[in-house]
């Protein structure tokens, strides 16, 4: 089984589909194709779970309390964000299904691909921070989130207010 250690991740229209470029333990690097469907389920798994490890959701009051959005920001100064470098032509693989794992502080994610497994583990403010990433796309898609995201996970930004080229990476 792979092991992811970063992800960059990307809607593209033409697909209807988030991309998950990611670059393993290997250094190797895989591109993981999301439908909307298995994304939706994937996005109330992950909130299910995060609300079954902390009764009261912790989660909910770290972004609240601006928690991710801090450590976001500091990470971005320090310059710890980089894309993901897209091999030519990184392996492509459809995602078929997730196993979603609780850790002692976090999640787990195994995706599973014909002829390809990478685990993804993710602590609950890198979790967090990335499923603002996921909610900021899925407005750029122009798909719903309202049966999907919990309330009290409201975007940083409105979806009126968001306009991404096609094809811009965000990590």
């Amino acid at each position: 089984m792979m092991v992811i250690l970063k992800q960059t991740v990307m809607y593209l229209e033409t697909e209807d589909r988030l991309q998950l470029l990611s670059q393993c333990n290997d250094e190797s690097v895989i591109a993981l194709w999301l439908t909307r469907r298995l994304a939706d389920r994937m996005v109330q798994a992950i909130f299910h779970g995060l609300d079954a490890a902390v009764p009261g959701s912790r989660a909910e009051g770290f972004w609240r309390e601006g928690a991710v959005q801090e450590a976001t920001a500091a990470a971005d100064e320090a310059g710890l964000h980089h894309p993901v470098p897209a091999d030519n032509p990184a392996p492509q693989h459809l995602v078929l299904s997730i196993d979603i794992s609780p850790l002692p502080d976090g999640q787990q994610l195994i995706f599973h691909a014909a002829g390809c497994d990478a685990s993804f583990a993710l602590g609950e403010l890198p979790l967090l921070r990335w499923l603002g990433i996921l909610q900021r796309l899925y407005l750029q898609a122009g798909w719903g989130t309202a049966d999907i995201w919990p309330t009290w996970f409201e975007p940083e930004i409105s979806g009126r207010d968001l306009h991404v080229p096609e094809g811009t990476v965000l990590h």
